[in-house]
């Protein structure tokens, strides 16, 4: 009995080792494939979201009466966000973000810039206001109006960013537009290089790691204005 219950263990044992080289086998050449095909078609990067030759032309009007165009910002590397007056869901978060923004952003060349999706209500003087709540410094922090038809153009061809206004059972008070919590990057040329979720703290931990040059920069003119304001230092032997 021991014998035969031995050799049916061996048998098996055989029968295993077979089943698995044949697997082996088969398996081998399609492992090489997927190899070889990896490193002969290495992966691309993914195509830019934004047009490389900037935002479309705009013209729109700034909280205190002027005409703001996108010449105005050119030279200048700005932050964009999106947002209504009257909004009861997260506009005031973007908002305060972009009040953080402005703190750390002091002394640099870098401009904010709030543009309303709801300009139909947010005229000039309600935007003042609204501005004046988050304590918008009016030569840095631009807040911005116009045509209704031409913004949520510009919003979703040149930012590519979502907006829609609500009708019907949609809509409620303080809900009566869809639109993008995302402050976007814009460089000095006005083309949007990254998009940066404001209600997300590492992205906006990103956004600030993004900024650092601008923030050193400023901080290197300061202490080179300060050293200048302070003259060349004495000559050895001087009696002063």
């Amino acid at each position: 009995m021991w014998a035969l219950v031995l050799v049916m263990g061996l048998v098996v044992w055989i029968a295993g080792r077979r089943a698995r080289a044949i697997v082996e086998s088969q398996a081998e050449p399609a492992a090489i494939q997927v190899a070889t095909e990896t490193q002969a078609a290495p992966r691309q990067p993914a195509p830019a979201l934004w047009d490389k030759t900037g935002v479309k032309d705009f013209t729109f009007t700034e909280r205190s009466g002027r005409q703001v165009t996108k010449a105005d910002l050119l030279g200048h590397p700005w932050l964009v966000s999106f947002i209504f007056t009257r909004c009861a869901g997260p506009c005031p978060r973007v908002s305060g973000r972009m009040a953080d923004l402005q703190r750390l952003l002091m002394g640099t060349d870098v401009k904010l810039v709030t543009l309303t999706v709801d300009p139909d209500f947010d005229k000039p003087e309600v935007l003042n206001r609204y501005a004046q709540s988050f304590g918008a410094d009016a030569n840095r922090w631009l807040y911005l109006t116009g045509d209704k038809e031409k913004t949520y153009r510009l919003i979703n061809d040149s930012f590519k960013m979502p907006v829609k206004e609500l009708t019907g059972k949609d809509r409620e008070p303080g809900y009566e537009v869809l639109h993008s919590v995302n402050i976007l990057r814009v460089n000095e040329k006005g083309v949007v290089v990254a998009k940066y979720n404001a209600l997300d703290d590492a992205d906006v931990v990103r956004l600030e790691h993004d900024l650092r040059p601008y923030i050193e920069k400023a901080q290197a003119e300061r202490v080179k204005k300060a050293a200048s304001a302070l003259g060349p230092p004495p000559v050895k032997g001087d009696a002063r």
